[in-house]
């Protein structure tokens, strides 16, 4: 189980700092506030499965920018950016696990 969660933070965190860019906006504040927005989410599961489905979301939200900015990219401040809100995230996933 931590093994699988090791891949899917490994593979999130892949999808948003390989390649992000937009036509309408910064692509790494968009990945970050997905990060956040998905981290509030966490916080108020109420299930495991729930936790899931905000994960198959983030990660599905996450390759569609990335799919559709193939020629950004990232400086180191806004792949740290991107790393600190998956940090976040993850830190939230593990405690909602903890109290369901």
């Amino acid at each position: 189980m931590k093994k699988k969660l090791m891949l899917c933070a490994a593979a999130v965190f892949a999808a948003a700092t390989i390649s992000l860019s937009s036509c309408g906006g910064n692509p790494v504040d968009k990945a970050v506030s997905l990060f956040k927005e998905a981290t509030e989410q966490v916080k108020n599961a109420k299930s495991y499965d729930e936790l899931q489905d905000i994960e198959g979301d983030l990660e599905a939200k996450l390759e569609k920018l990335e799919d559709s900015n193939k020629d950004f990219e990232p400086t180191d401040a806004q792949k740290d950016a991107v790393k600190d809100a998956q940090k976040a995230y993850n830190k939230a996933k593990r405690e909602a696990k903890k109290n369901l």
